[in-house]
C-alpha cells in the first residue's frame, strides 16, 4: 500500500507537464506524430520539432566534422548549427519541463548540455539496436539525463559506459496502426500467402530466396529489392506508407519479419508491433528473450533458421483456423500492453515519478 501511495504521488507530479518533442516530423506516420499523439492522449502539453535529416544527408551530411568536403558539406554543416540554434532558442523561449529526442544525430552533444544547464530534463531514445556502442549515440547519450533504448540487451553497455540507461521498446499507435476493411482490388494488390516490407541485406536477400526457391507464393515490398531480385514477379518495386503497410498486413496470411539483430536482447523493431497492431499474423526470427514481450503460438509465432521459417510458413497456410487465432490473440495484446501510451506512460514514471 505505502508503495503504492508513493508511486502515485510521485506519478502526479507529471502531470500535465510540458515536452517538446524532437523528431522527424514529415506525415502524420512518422514515430515523432505517435510520440505526440500518446502525450496528447495522456493529457500533457507538447511542442513539436523537427529534425529530419534527409536534407542533410542529400548535401553530404553523415556526422558534423565529418564527411564529404565541399559546398555541400558546409552547407549542411550551416543547417545543422542553425537547427541547434532554432531549438535552443525554442527552448528558451517555451521553457519545457522535458525536451525528448528521438534518434536525433542532427542535435548536437553540447546543445543538449545547454539545456540541461537550463534545469530541463533531457531525454534521449534511440531505436536502432548495434552489437557494438555507436560513437555519435554515446557522445548524446552521456549528456542526456536519461536514455532509453529499444534493445534492452544494449543497455548494459551503455550503462557500463556511465549513461544512465533504461529500455524502452517502441509500439503501436491504434490511430494508425489497425484493421482496415479491404475492397476487391485493394485484396489482390496487397495480398499474398506472404509478405515482406523491409531494406535490403545480405542475410535478407539469402533468406527470401530460400523461400522463393521452396515454391511459396511471397511478395517482397521496397524498392531496393527490384535490382537485387529482378525476375522474380512478387518483387514489387515501392516502398508501402503506413497506410498501404496495413493494407499488406490486413490482405496477407502471413506477415514476414527479420529483426538485423537478433542476438541483441529484446530487439524488435517498430514494424513487428505495426503488423500485429494492422492485425495481421506476424512470424519473426526469433529474437533473443522475445518470450518476456510475446508468447510464441499465442501472440505471433518464431523461426530459428531458414528451414524452420519454410516449415512454419507450410503448417500455417495449412491451418488457417490456428493462423486467426494467433493473429487476433496479438493484436489484442499489442493493444492492451505495447502502444506507445504505455511507452510513453512507462517513461514519464521513470523520468518524473522517482
Amino acid at each position: 500500500m505505502l508503495i503504492g501511495q508513493i508511486l502515485e504521488v510521485n506519478l502526479n507530479e507529471s502531470d500535465n507537464m510540458k515536452t517538446l518533442i524532437a523528431s522527424e516530423f514529415v506525415d502524420e506516420s512518422n514515430t515523432g506524430y505517435c510520440i505526440k499523439r500518446a502525450f496528447d492522449e495522456l493529457g500533457h502539453e507538447t511542442k513539436v520539432f523537427d529534425i529530419a535529416e534527409k536534407k542533410f544527408e542529400k548535401l553530404g551530411y553523415k556526422e558534423i566534422g565529418i564527411g564529404n568536403k565541399g559546398k555541400s558539406f558546409i552547407s549542411a554543416g550551416v543547417g545543422i548549427i542553425r537547427k541547434n540554434r532554432a531549438i535552443l532558442k525554442e527552448v528558451k523561449k517555451d521553457r519545457p519541463e522535458m525536451l525528448l529526442i528521438f534518434k536525433g544525430k542532427i542535435i548536437l552533444p553540447k546543445t543538449i548540455q545547454k539545456i540541461r544547464d537550463m534545469g530541463i530534463k533531457t531525454v534521449l531514445w534511440h531505436p536502432d539496436p548495434r552489437y557494438e556502442i555507436q560513437d555519435w549515440v554515446y557522445k548524446r547519450a552521456i549528456v542526456s539525463d536519461y536514455f532509453f533504448h529499444i534493445s534492452s540487451g544494449c543497455v548494459e553497455q551503455y550503462k557500463e559506459k556511465g549513461v544512465n540507461a533504461y529500455w524502452l521498446s517502441e509500439g503501436c499507435d491504434p490511430t494508425i496502426h489497425k484493421p482496415i476493411k479491404l475492397n476487391k482490388d485493394e485484396k489482390e494488390y496487397y495480398g499474398s500467402d506472404i509478405s515482406f516490407s523491409g531494406h535490403y541485406t545480405e542475410d535478407r536477400e539469402r533468406f527470401l530466396k530460400s523461400i522463393i526457391n521452396a515454391g511459396i507464393d511471397l511478395n517482397i515490398w521496397h524498392h531496393m529489392w527490384k535490382d537485387i531480385i529482378p525476375d522474380y514477379k512478387g518483387c514489387i518495386g515501392k516502398w508501402l506508407t503506413t497506410e498501404e503497410f496495413c493494407k499488406m498486413c490486413n490482405a496477407s496470411k502471413i506477415v514476414l519479419g527479420n529483426d538485423r539483430w537478433p542476438e541483441m536482447e529484446k530487439s524488435m523493431s517498430m514494424r513487428a508491433f505495426m503488423v500485429m497492431g494492422c492485425g495481421g499474423f506476424l512470424l519473426t526470427n526469433h529474437t533473443k528473450n522475445i518470450e518476456e514481450m510475446f508468447i510464441p503460438g499465442k501472440h505471433l509465432d518464431v523461426y530459428e533458421n531458414e528451414r524452420n521459417c519454410v516449415e512454419k510458413i507450410k503448417y500455417y497456410l495449412e491451418n488457417e483456423r490456428e493462423r486467426i487465432r494467433i493473429e487476433k490473440a496479438g493484436h489484442k495484446e499489442v493493444y492492451k500492453n505495447h502502444t506507445f501510451v504505455k511507452r510513453i506512460e512507462k517513461m514519464m514514471s521513470i523520468v518524473f515519478g522517482s
